[in-house]
């Protein structure tokens, strides 16, 4: 079984596409850039609860937002 986790690279890159600033999207998440600015840079990862608004507000399907582990 292949164990998922949260891609702080994936955040960034589909961010950047879309050219939202990390101040932005910490806006409209309702948190602090220095917390998007975590996430991005993997010292933090996003609440659960916070996932499903982070792939609406980035346009794509939650499964973009995580990689494969190895077991």
């Amino acid at each position: 079984m292949t164990r998922r986790r949260f891609s702080p690279h994936a955040l960034r890159a589909r961010r950047t596409q879309l050219g939202v600033s990390q101040k932005k999207l910490a806006e409209v998440l309702n948190v602090a850039p220095a917390t998007v600015c975590d996430w991005e840079n993997g010292r933090k990862t996003p609440a659960n609860h916070r996932l499903p608004d982070l792939a609406t507000v980035l346009y794509c399907p939650m499964d973009d937002l995580f990689e494969a582990v190895a077991a």
